[in-house]
């Protein structure tokens, strides 16, 4: 629901997997609102040649903005040790995250 939300007027919002399972609720009605477009899906069911595409994309479009600076970093909300693994879980499963948890493995 905050994604729908969080939407610019004719905006793409692309949801790759499910955190909290199939079963999702928002207020349609925004996304109307916004002339707001969805899509999505997953890789689970997807053959070994079509990650191999999808591998091949991010490497031709994707990664070379990453290097070159030019690609949107994703918003982080925090960073914690990897011994609060589980408050980081916790956080998650509670919804109240906006971007992105980091587990520094080094700290």
């Amino acid at each position: 629901a905050r994604n729908v939300e969080a939407l610019a007027p004719y905006g793409r919002l692309v949801q790759m997997g499910l955190r909290k399972g199939k079963d999702v609720t928002f207020d349609f009605k925004v996304l109307m609102n916004k002339w707001g477009m969805m899509t999505g899906g997953h890789l689970r069911p997807r053959t070994i040649e079509q990650k191999g595409q999808l591998r091949d994309a991010l490497r031709e479009h994707v990664l070379p903005r990453m290097v070159a600076g030019t690609l949107p970093m994703p918003e982080i909300q925090g960073a914690l040790t990897l011994a609060q693994a589980g408050e980081a879980h916790a956080l998650l499963e509670g919804g109240q995250v906006i971007g992105k948890i980091i587990l520094d493995v080094k700290a």
